[in-house]
């Protein structure tokens, strides 16, 4: 148990640093009874992350090679794990490569403007704030204050926390999120450090009353649900889950339709009703504070996109298996959105991904504007 333990530990760590482990990893290591030979290593590997986070230096190798080691651990192959933990340890035991900049070649980017310039970092105890522990979250803003040093002008430059909003929750009595957008701007007003929000709206798992169209024995189930995913097909053929892969693939509900007249008044609800109203008070509250600069903007959408499977075989072969086992087609959507918009099979548009393209833009349009 406490071997089990410490791997808990360390897969927490390491989500910390950006480098998620599939859920394989930790369970893999709590079915392996007695000594295991990966154990220190991967303890002294957890070490050399956390250092090389400490002093900001790039891990994208080691993300690579560590999404690797769980699944080869579940498949039994913890030879070739181990393997990659001897060379991700010699990598993280290298010294730093000399930074190269072209300086000249960066200033054509240097932009003079009167607005306020961030930098935004996610701190993963924002995640307190929909919890109502604020003293929490501010305990890790300060640290990060300490490790950052301080603003010269923050009205020219300054720092900000990441703040994501999934809208698809919203409704749910786990998501308290009038409170926690208050006490964003709490936060922001009381540390002079930015505040810059994210609104995710593709994860729309909790939503089945949306997206349920073919499982009567599920919640939300309503065959009209089908004009709310996307087609395979300009015959109407519903695509069923999305796909992922983040370290392991995962089947998920079907793709948005996105210009589904439904979907788009259930946004609409969402905007008026829940999201809009806290976000306008609190940037109230900073103009009459005079600290309209602490407010850093708010982002719509995280990676929108109509997803086409067609050559996910080349691109995430993981994601083309899974795909067969479950028997699903890969193939392109999007036929759904197309059909609302006046597109058939007798009258296609003349270039799909343009008017694909076209569609994923006009969904990230409709919400910022319902919140501007």
């Amino acid at each position: 148990m406490k071997r089990y333990a410490f791997f808990r530990t360390a897969l927490g760590a390491l989500i910390y640093f950006d480098l998620a482990l599939p859920a394989a990893f930790d369970h893999a290591f709590a079915q392996q009874p007695g000594v295991d030979p990966l154990h220190d290593k991967i303890r002294k590997m957890e070490r050399d992350i956390r250092e090389w986070q400490k002093k900001g230096r790039d891990l994208s190798e080691i993300r690579q090679l560590i999404q690797k080691i769980g699944p080869l651990i579940q498949s039994g192959r913890r030879a070739q794990a181990e393997i990659l933990v001897d060379r991700a340890t010699a990598i993280l035991a290298s010294p730093p490569k000399p930074l190269e900049v072209d300086w000249e070649s960066l200033e054509r980017y240097r932009r003079e403007t009167d607005e306020t310039q961030y930098l935004i970092f996610p701190i993963r105890e924002v995640g307190y704030l929909y919890g109502g522990k604020s003293d929490r979250f501010l305990q890790a803003l300060e640290q990060m204050k300490q490790r950052l040093g301080t603003v010269e002008d923050p009205r020219r430059r300054n720092w900000g926390f990441h703040f994501m909003i999934p809208s698809w929750r919203i409704g749910s009595k786990q998501l308290p999120l009038a409170q926690a957008i208050t006490g964003a701007f709490d936060a922001a007003i009381g540390t002079e450090v930015a505040l810059y929000i994210t609104i995710e709206n593709l994860e729309w798992s909790p939503r089945p009353d949306l997206w349920n169209y073919n499982d009567p024995d599920k919640p939300g189930y309503d065959p009209q649900n089908v004009r709310n995913v996307e087609w395979m097909d300009w015959d109407g053929t519903p695509h069923p889950h999305r796909y992922r892969n983040w370290g392991t693939p995962e089947r998920m509900p079907p793709v948005i339709c996105y210009n589904s007249p439904t979907v788009l008044r259930e946004v609409s609800r969402l905007i008026d009703n829940h999201i809009a109203p806290p976000i306008r008070a609190g940037i109230a509250r900073l103009e009459r504070a005079g600290k309209s600069h602490l407010f850093g903007g708010v982002t719509v959408g995280a990676e929108p996109a109509l997803p086409n499977y067609e050559g996910i075989a080349r691109r995430d072969p993981r994601i083309a298996e899974a795909m067969d086992r479950d028997g699903v087609p890969r193939v392109s959507l999007g036929y759904n959105a197309l059909t609302n918009l006046g597109y058939s099979k007798s009258n296609p548009p003349k270039d799909l991904g343009v008017a694909l393209a076209a569609v994923n833009h006009a969904f990230v349009e409709y919400w910022a504007k319902g919140l501007a």
